[in-house]
This record gives structure tokens, sequence and C-alpha cells, in this order.
């Protein structure tokens, strides 16, 4: 259960626990076949950043011994939930987007908190 405040409380059986959450990501990932499609993908990215929320940081990571393409969009934790009731827009056409594009494979999206600890 998700709150608009700096915690999420999950229940475990008779107890809770509660990790401070400050802010949410969504990854968008999949697999390119070599630097060609990376290069393809990479536009879609560029095209598709100034559609995400205001208040969005955007990363890209990529292994280039795996060909792993991942891009990470975190929100603050209280503009999670309207971007999740926007079914994480533009995330659908993106997705579809990487999925008719050729040398791509494996594409999927998860959500989770991701924090530095300094």
């Amino acid at each position: 259960m998700m709150r608009a405040c700096s915690k999420f409380v999950r229940p475990m059986g008779a107890r809770a626990y509660a990790i401070p959450v400050e802010t949410v990501t969504r990854e968008w990932r999949c697999k390119v076949d070599g630097e060609e499609t990376a290069e393809k993908v990479e536009s879609l990215v560029a095209d598709v950043r100034s559609k995400l929320p205001k208040d969005a940081s955007v990363q890209r990571l990529v292994c280039k011994a795996e060909w792993d393409y991942k891009v990470q969009t975190t929100v603050p934790l209280a503009a999670f939930g309207e971007w999740k009731g926007a079914a994480f827009a533009p995330e659908a056409d993106f997705l579809e987007q990487l999925k008719a594009t050729p040398g791509v494979s494996n594409v999927a999206a998860q959500a989770y908190v991701f924090e530095a600890k300094n």
C-alpha cells in the first residue's frame, strides 16, 4: 500500500515493516543485438523524454557486454500515484515502439524503489 508520505508500509503476517521511500523508479528494459540497434533505441528515448512527468529524472544504462538497455525514470513518491493512474504514460507507446524495432527483444517494465544511500 503506497501513501503520499515518505514511508512504504508492507504488512508481513502479524507485523508491519516500514522502509523509507522518497522516490519511485519505473524501468523500461530490453535486449538489443548491437550498437546499431542501441542507437535506434537511443533515438526513441530522446523522443519520449519530453512526454515524461515534468518532475522526473531519467537515466539510461547500457551494458555492451550483454547488450542490456535500460531507461530508468524516477519521480517523487508524491507524484508516483498520478503517473501510475495514467498507466505510466507514455510507456505503452514507447514499449510498442521498442517491440517493433528490429533487433530488440525481451521488452519489459517494472517499478521499484531506487535511492542513493550515501
